[in-house]
């Protein structure tokens, strides 16, 4: 699979987890925020907690599922950057929690499962 076609991908699955979590009540704050220590997918805002939100998607009957792909290490990365983003966005210490939204999708970009696992970390 090409770049382009999986950045392609990528973005249609963050649409359709974006979308998900506005019907679960949740506003979505940002979008693939970057810093000097990595990448979080999506910030979201659930009541008074920021939810930081990491999502992962396999196409056509994979051979492992998406929740087997995030790694340890993907988890510290994920905690630094929220550290930073709580620090140098907000500003202060709110309360937050740390989600994974997979999805698995068929050939015609329909979703065969979505999971929202909550509280990872």
């Amino acid at each position: 699979m090409n770049l382009q076609n999986r950045r392609e991908k990528g973005n249609l699955v963050e649409k359709y987890v974006r979308d998900y979590l506005e019907k679960q009540g949740m506003e979505v704050v940002k979008t693939n925020f970057t810093c000097r220590f990595g990448e979080v997918d999506i910030i979201a805002q659930e009541d008074s907690v920021m939810v930081f939100v990491e999502v992962r998607s396999r196409w056509n009957n994979p051979a492992y599922t998406p929740e087997e792909s995030v790694t340890p290490e993907k988890t510290r990365r994920m905690y630094r950057v929220a550290s930073y983003y709580l620090q140098k966005v907000v500003g202060k210490e709110i309360s937050s929690r740390f989600d994974l939204v997979t999805v698995t999708l068929n050939n015609s970009r329909e979703i065969v499962t979505l999971n929202h696992l909550k509280g990872i970390i």
